[in-house]
């Protein structure tokens, strides 16, 4: 949401979450006006009628939601946000193990019927590198740090 503010220059009341399901409890509910959320956790209520999809973040369209526009679409420019799900080991872990763990996901992902089941929840699959994750991930810090600099995040 705050990557989002920036990008339209505009201020919204971002209410943190301890989780993302605790939100969309309040936005079906009519508690608060807007989510930002992961497909696979809203696609049911998008179907169901329930909730609508106004844009997606990322920088094509969603396979799961042909008809929802991109941001980019929508005239929100220098804006794309994924929320990658990650498998994760404890710090120090033996690069050998961390990279046999990254090889049977991406075995198991590479599977058609793991990828059907995963898409008809509503999950574009994808594997990347433990050192390529490591990088979004120092990206991400990098981000919040300047939020925080900037004063549009506080963090406890």
């Amino acid at each position: 949401m705050l990557r989002l503010q920036k990008a339209l220059g505009v201020s919204f009341n971002v209410i943190p979450y301890k989780s993302n399901g605790l939100a969309l409890n309040d936005l079906l509910a009519g508690q608060i006006d807007a989510v930002i959320d992961q497909i696979p956790a809203s696609i049911g209520h998008v179907r169901g009628g329930r909730l609508r999809a106004i844009a997606v973040t990322t920088d094509k369209r969603a396979v799961q939601l042909p008809d929802t526009p991109t941001l980019a679409e929508l005239d929100v420019k220098d804006f794309s946000a994924t929320t990658p799900i990650m498998l994760m080991a404890p710090a120090g872990t033996p690069a050998a193990i961390v990279k046999k763990l990254n090889e049977a996901v991406a075995d198991a992902l590479a599977d058609p019927a793991v990828k059907d089941k995963l898409a008809g929840l509503g999950a574009e699959t994808e594997t990347v590198a433990p050192e390529a994750l490591a990088a979004f991930l120092a990206n991400e810090d990098k981000a919040i740090e300047e939020f925080e600099r900037s004063g549009l995040l506080k963090s406890e």
